[in-house]
């Protein structure tokens, strides 16, 4: 009976006229927006007023959340399932944001759950399996702006959601119906293991340091740069792209350039 309600209720969202006011927000403050071919426009549009109105939203610290911060949010987050038809990580419950990067103690039940980006203590987001996924505005903001520096907070942190679906925390998405999963897999995890290799050896890679940390880690950092580094991760690891291609159905690298050059 909840399913029939909430296919009815997304059904009347993608009908509903896409705000002005949030095509505006889009178009000030996500460069990629404007990147994407007009078909992938059009369908994020819906997807972003599903996302919004689904999801449970907090601010945290006494910031004050608006209505444009969901919107640019979500955006960011809906850019991964345009490969997924139907697709709004229904296996989140709320999304939470901090004004900037923050500290929080963990307890030992929590840190086997939450896989957090962060530096010596500092979030800047996290996630955590069944929800909810933890994000500093600042950041977000930031990549949201950025669209080619190979850093996005939310593509990181929303890809570990997407990880989690299989109720996992492995780096491989295996509830998406890939075509041969036991290929991807191998082909993944020897990437991941070439990766660790080159960077036990101090050579500089594309992915960098922290995407060796764990095949999960690597998904997340490699999701960042596949979207935002995708003809140069296409020709310094051709084998990797192909995996993400495989997996997102989509091809960032097909997508308009922006005015800034890839480096």
């Amino acid at each position: 009976m909840f399913g029939l309600f909430r296919g009815w209720r997304r059904g009347r969202l993608k009908k509903k006229p896409f705000p002005e006011q949030w095509e505006q927000w889009l178009n000030e403050n996500f460069t990629q927006f404007r990147m994407l071919p007009v078909e992938d426009q059009q369908e994020l549009r819906k997807s972003v007023q599903i996302f919004v109105a689904e999801k449970h939203w907090e601010a945290a610290k006494g910031f004050q959340l608006t209505e444009e911060m969901k919107v640019i949010v979500a955006a960011q987050a809906c850019v991964l399932t345009l490969g997924f038809p139907g697709d709004y990580f229904d296996n989140l419950s709320s999304v939470i944001l901090f004004e900037d990067e923050y500290s929080r103690k963990t307890s030992g039940l929590e840190r086997r759950g939450w896989v957090a980006s962060m530096e010596t203590g500092v979030r800047y987001g996290e996630a955590m399996l069944h929800g909810p996924v933890a994000l500093s505005w600042e950041d977000t903001l930031r990549g949201a702006r950025i669209p080619n520096d190979g850093f996005n907070l939310v593509y990181h942190e929303f890809a570990h959601i997407l990880d989690f679906a299989d109720f996992s925390v492995d780096g491989i998405p295996s509830a998406f119906g890939l075509e041969d999963l036991d290929r991807w897999k191998e082909s993944f995890t020897r990437e991941y293991h070439n990766h660790v290799r080159a960077t036990r050896q101090g050579e500089h890679t594309l992915l960098g340091r922290y995407a060796a940390t764990n095949p999960a880690e690597f998904l997340a950092v490699g999701t960042e740069v596949f979207f935002e580094k995708p003809r140069l991760m296409q020709v310094r690891l051709p084998q990797l792209f192909d995996l993400f291609r495989e997996f997102y159905r989509q091809n960032p690298a097909e997508w308009k350039a922006d005015e800034t050059q890839e480096s």
